[in-house]
């Protein structure tokens, strides 16, 4: 750029910037990002009538400001929707990164633009709150973001607000390429797959369909155990040694979220497809080996900590750091669905530490005998506080003569997690009360009188049991019940008008004027309760639906609207909707939670930012949308 340009170019940048340093976002925005932002900025002239983009048009590399003259905004039928003057900003869905503009833009008379640049807005964006609230508070709620997707909204700014995050070191380790899967048939020969691990310098094979889709694996270890000892020929096809079903995880996750995987499962192999599930084809394979992280203080290391220790004092010690652990997660920004898997994961080690502990010291009863389901959040994998431990056993029919002495057992356990955080629960749902230490047939009796003589007791409690899930013991005995509630519940129209009612008492959360609801009375008097407003409707609703299209396990509510999604495609959008929203609900309550020192039940919308302010009225929708298919009877 010669001397002369450059001046011209600074006069056309210093006029840039008195105009818009009055404007906002741009009166709050600091003068050297302001400055940075009209050197890279442009201007545009607009004649009468001419159109600068239509409706379906793919979205430009800037957003407009008007600086002289007018811009109307249509439909794309023609209605007027605005009309953009001097200071005004549009064409904002190029900053949301959407794939294609929802209105026309066309200058009323003679118009000037200013072109600012989508790229150099999010660098600002992602290190001024303040200007973030503006793009995602008063400015984006028009029309045009109303009628953007949830997903969307939600994705964008939880990518803004990942960027606006401190530098957290463990997204730096996460896993963008994985080995090469080396794969065989299942009737290939032993002696075949052995030959082409060696070549291959791999410890494991997969062993796939025709599809590519994964069926089993073997490793060295089934070599060793069961080739080399002499148990099975090596002329014998694979599948007599493979190990079945495999263990299946999404691409896209961190090292920590695939180790504490494997810790979970037991397994040193994770095979990738694209959304984790088995009947995609594989697209590579992550061993233990390549996870291997130098931090003591992630939570895969601290599982494993936690898995060696014998002594309390050292667990509790463990327990504490996780928890400074999943308060960095949060805050930082991490995916809240993953930070609620990893706290499921290690909540269901720690309890099994303890249980593991007191059963030595009990004869003639073991793991086997009975199953601990978890209840509510915590089965449902969406606890991340720490509260209470809803749960109850499931004892097989030798065990109904030592009750008592269960319960003994139970009260030594719950004291313990009362001591490293959890909380008693208030209304004495858990494997330590009388009430709720059963065996099999006395929970299918159970059941069976909840649904065939409901009341608002047993629906009471059915709302929170129907999330049950095995957490330690014989899985078997849950699984059973499962599929016992699944087939009870089929064609039984009196429940299912009990569980319309009480998914339905709880109306979305806005009051006439599009405020919270909020609490007018007590404790938390002047505070939104987003438990009972925003997320039991949606779970209600969820579990209602879920029974109806028998999909009802595993039992999250956001895997059951997936479920719902795939099995009722006349509705997927409406799903898609109410799992997208639950997600901002856990996010906005862990953030507001762990930032407060409490559960993050009841927040103060005061110490909610604009940009989560918005985030939960648009995510207030589906309630009502989901609650529209539900027909009291």
């Amino acid at each position: 750029m010669n001397r002369l340009n450059k001046i011209e170019r600074e006069s056309i940048a210093g006029r840039l910037v008195e105009f818009l340093i009055v404007h906002p976002p741009f009166d709050q925005m600091a003068e050297a990002d302001l400055i940075s932002l009209a050197n890279e900025s442009g201007v545009q002239y607009l004649e009468n009538g001419e159109v600068l983009f239509r409706h379906n048009d793919t979205p430009h590399e800037s957003i407009y400001a008007v600086r002289k003259g007018k811009v109307r905004i249509e439909g794309e039928h023609g209605e007027l929707i605005d009309v953009c003057s001097e200071g005004d900003l549009f064409g904002a869905r190029a900053f949301m990164d959407s794939e294609v503009y929802r209105a026309n833009a066309i200058a009323e008379d003679e118009a000037l633009l200013i072109l600012l640049p989508v790229a150099k807005l999010r660098e600002i964006v992602a290190s001024d709150p303040k200007v973030l609230e503006f793009f995602f508070g008063d400015f984006s709620s028009g029309v045009a973001m109303r009628k953007r997707k949830l997903a969307d909204i939600n994705a964008q700014v939880f990518q803004l607000q990942k960027s606006n995050a401190l530098n957290f070191d463990f997204e730096n380790s996460r896993i963008t390429s994985f080995k090469d899967p080396v794969t065989c048939p299942a009737d290939y020969s032993i002696r075949d797959a052995a030959h082409k691990m060696t070549e291959q310098h791999v410890g494991s094979i997969l062993v796939v369909n025709r599809k590519k889709c994964p069926i089993g694996i073997v490793t060295d270890t089934d070599l060793r155990k069961k080739v080399v000892t002499g148990l099975v020929s090596i002329q014998e096809p694979v599948e007599r040694i493979m190990s079945s079903p495999v263990v299946t995880v999404p691409r896209g996750k961190s090292s920590e979220e695939y180790l504490m995987q494997m810790l979970e499962r037991k397994v040193h192999h994770l095979c990738v497809t694209e959304n984790g599930l088995e009947n995609e084809p594989v697209l590579g394979v992550v061993t233990d080996h390549d996870l291997l992280v130098s931090r003591g203080s992630n939570a895969a290391a601290l599982l494993k900590s936690l898995r060696n220790t014998k002594r309390d004092d050292r667990r509790k010690e463990i327990v504490e750091r996780f928890d400074q652990h999943i308060l960095n997660l949060v805050l930082h920004d991490y995916p809240i669905l993953d930070v609620a898997r990893i706290n499921s994961v290690f909540n269901r080690e720690l309890l099994a530490c303890l249980m593991n502990d007191e059963l030595k010291g009990v004869e003639g009863i073991s793991k086997d005998d009975f199953c601990l389901i978890a209840l509510g959040s915590i089965a449902r994998n969406e606890q991340i506080i720490r509260t209470d431990f809803d749960s109850a056993l499931i004892l097989s029919d030798r065990l109904k003569d030592v009750k008592d002495q269960i319960k003994e057992l139970m009260d030594r356990v719950f004291e313990k997690l009362v001591a490293f955080g959890f909380h008693s629960d208030k209304a004495g749902i858990q494997a330590n009360n009388p009430t709720w230490i059963l065996t099999v047939n006395e929970w299918r009796q159970l059941f069976r009188r909840w649904m065939e003589e409901p009341t608002e007791k047993s629906l009471l409690h059915s709302t929170i049991f129907f999330d049950l899930t095995p957490f330690y013991g014989h899985d078997e005995f849950a699984i059973e019940l499962q599929h016992f509630i699944q087939d009870k519940y089929l064609g039984n129209k009196r429940f299912t008008a009990f569980l319309a009612q009480n998914a339905l008492q709880n109306p979305p959360p806005l009051g006439f004027f599009k405020t919270f609801l909020l609490e007018k009375s007590g404790e938390h008097r002047d505070a939104f309760d987003i438990k009972a407003r925003a997320m039991m409707p949606l779970a209600d609703a969820a579990r209602l639906r879920s029974l109806e299209n028998q999909v009802m396990f595993p039992s999250s509510t956001i895997e059951r609207y997936q479920r719902l999604r795939e099995k009722d495609a006349t509705h997927a959008n409406r799903y898609e909707d109410c799992a997208v929203a639950y997600e901002i609900f856990m996010r906005v309550r862990a953030k507001q939670g762990l930032r407060g020192g409490h559960d993050g039940r009841y927040i103060s919308p005061d110490k909610l930012s604009t940009v989560e302010k918005q985030m939960l009225k648009k995510a207030f929708e589906p309630i009502a949308a989901i609650q529209h298919l539900i027909k009291p009877m």
